[in-house]
C-alpha cells in the first residue's frame, strides 16, 4: 500500500501537467482496503509528496519560484475580491441578465456559507467522523472549502451596474486601497498566530499515524487576539468594504461574506464557550469582537457601604 501511494503521489505531484487528481483512486483504495489507519497513512504520504515537490519547484502547484508557489493560493482570493491581476474576478467574467446573475451569485454565497459553517460545527464533525477517519476530518474540511471557493471563482457572474459608489479623487482612492491592503495584511498575519500544521490537519494525521495523542487544546491570546477576538475576520471585513468602486455585484459579495462572518462568529463563539467555559466568557467581556474596545482604567470601585465591587479586579490584582 505504501509503495502504491508513494508511486501515485510521485507521478501526480512531480509532473507540471494537471494530473494531481490521479492520486485520489489510490487514496480511496487505501481507505477501503486498509481502513482508518491505512487512509490516514496514505493521506500523510500524499501530502508529504505534494509539499516536497512544490517546495522544490516541481509539480502542478509549483510556479517559477518557491515564493510564487507559496503565495499563489492566497493572492488569488485577494485578486478576485479586488479585481486585481486575475482572469476572473468579482466584476469581470461572462455577462448574464441581472436576474440570472443575482440568483447564481446568491447560490454560490449560500453554498460557501453553509459548507464553511456547517462543517465546522461539532454536531457535523461527530457525524462526519463516522464516515471518514477522525484524523483527516480537518483536512477534508479544508479540501471542501477550497473546492467551494474554486467553484465561486469560476462561476461567479459579475453585476457591474448600478455603481453604488465610485471614489474618483486620487487621495480618497489611495486611502481606500491602503485600507484594503491593511485588511488583507491583518487577515494573513492572523493565520500565522495559529499553528499551521494543526490548521491544515497535518498534526492530527501525523499524530494518528504515529499513535501519539494530540496535546490538549489550550486557550491562548497571542498578539492581535489580545485586542480583538477575531482579527482574521476583522481584516476580511475591512478588505471587503474598503474599495474605491462598489458595483452591485461587489456589494452583493461584500454583504454575503459579511453576513457569513457574523453568523460564523456566533456559532464559533458558542462552541468556544462550551469548550473553555468561564475563561472564554471573561475574554469575550473584556475584548471586542472585531473592533478593539477602549481600555478601562483599573480601579477599585466601592459601593456606598465601602465594599469593593466583586465584578471588577482589585487595585492590587
Amino acid at each position: 500500500m505504501v509503495a502504491a501511494v508513494a508511486a501515485a503521489s510521485e507521478v501526480a505531484f512531480r509532473s507540471h501537467e494537471p494530473v494531481a487528481y490521479l492520486v485520489f483512486p489510490t487514496l480511496i483504495w487505501a481507505a477501503l482496503r486498509f481502513g482508518e489507519r491505512g487512509a490516514t497513512l496514505a493521506v500523510t504520504i500524499a501530502v508529504g509528496f505534494a509539499v516536497w515537490n512544490t517546495t522544490h519547484n516541481e509539480g502542478p502547484f509549483a510556479l517559477r519560484s518557491i515564493d510564487h508557489s507559496v503565495l499563489a493560493t492566497q493572492l488569488y482570493l485577494i485578486g478576485f475580491s479586488g479585481n486585481l491581476l486575475v482572469p476572473r474576478s468579482v466584476d469581470s467574467g461572462a455577462d448574464a441578465p441581472w436576474v440570472e446573475a443575482l440568483v447564481a451569485d446568491l447560490l454560490l454565497l449560500a453554498l460557501f456559507g453553509v459548507q464553511h459553517s456547517a462543517m465546522a460545527r461539532r454536531s457535523f464533525k461527530e457525524w462526519w467522523t463516522r464516515v471518514v477517519p477522525a484524523a483527516v476530518e480537518r483536512s477534508t474540511y479544508l479540501l471542501a472549502t477550497c473546492a467551494v471557493l474554486a467553484l465561486m471563482f469560476g462561476l461567479w457572474v459579475p453585476i457591474t451596474a448600478p455603481v453604488v459608489w465610485q471614489v474618483e479623487d486620487g487621495a480618497g482612492a489611495m486611502l481606500l486601497w491602503s485600507l484594503f491592503a491593511l485588511g488583507w495584511s491583518l487577515a494573513l498575519f492572523s493565520t500565522f498566530l495559529i499553528d499551521h500544521f494543526e490548521l491544515f490537519g497535518l498534526r492530527q494525521a501525523f499524530a494518528h499515524a504515529t499513535l501519539r495523542p494530540l496535546p490538549e487544546a489550550r486557550f491562548e491570546t497571542p498578539l492581535l487576539y489580545r485586542h480583538v477576538r477575531h482579527p482574521l475576520y476583522a481584516g476580511l471585513m475591512l478588505s471587503l468594504w474598503a474599495v474605491p468602486v462598489m458595483t452591485a455585484g461587489r456589494l452583493l459579495f461584500a454583504l454575503g461574506l459579511s453576513a457569513y462572518i457574523l453568523i460564523g462568529i456566533a456559532f464559533e463563539e458558542r462552541d468556544l464557550l462550551r469548550r473553555f467555559g468561564e475563561r472564554y466568557r471573561d475574554y469575550r467581556e473584556r475584548v471586542g469582537m472585531l473592533i478593539p474596545r477602549a481600555r478601562r482604567a483599573r480601579r477599585t470601585t466601592r459601593d456606598r457601604s465601602g465594599t469593593a465591587d466583586p465584578r471588577r479586579p482589585s487595585a492590587g490584582a
